[in-house]
């Protein structure tokens, strides 16, 4: 059964993954290659929104997005009525959407770990692609870099 849980801890079991140590490339982009029936290269290409649907799916969730792009992910979160907009408390599992352009187009994407009760209004996420490898990131949930929350369809 998936779970946020269960899609957590798997995004977990992958920090530190990163290019140059060739664990993104064997233990996530590949997955998402094989099911995508492409050839990405994460040297080459930004992977932080094949992390996570690469995470949604080994972990078992039937229906998601599985492109390779921020924006189009986010899109079909809209479409499906499976959005959040910043500023609210985000749950554990649900994916984020950052903008650090400021342009309005989702350039970043991670998922939810925790939710920092001692100081109040923040929460970590765990990205691919963060430096070129699988890192986390604390930041408030009503930053400006925020544009909302993917909200799996967890079981």
């Amino acid at each position: 059964m998936a779970t946020a849980e269960k899609g957590r801890l798997k995004f977990k079991s992958w920090n530190g993954y990163s290019e140059s140590n060739g664990k993104a490339q064997k233990y996530i982009v590949d997955p998402w290659n094989k099911y995508m029936g492409m050839k990405v290269n994460c040297k080459k290409t930004a992977w932080c929104a094949i992390t996570t649907a690469s995470c949604l799916k080994q972990v078992g969730v039937k229906k998601l997005s599985m492109s390779a792009g921020c924006t189009t992910q986010m899109k079909w979160y809209k479409a499906k009525k499976r959005w959040k907009n910043r500023g609210i408390k985000p749950q554990v599992g649900w994916l984020v959407f950052y903008d650090f352009k400021g342009n309005g187009t989702a350039t970043h994407t991670g998922m939810v770990t925790s939710v920092d009760y001692k100081k109040k209004g923040y929460m970590y996420v765990i990205e691919g692609n963060k430096g070129n490898q699988v890192a986390y990131r604390h930041i408030s949930y009503s930053s400006k870099s925020i544009l909302g929350y993917g909200l799996p369809y967890y079981n």
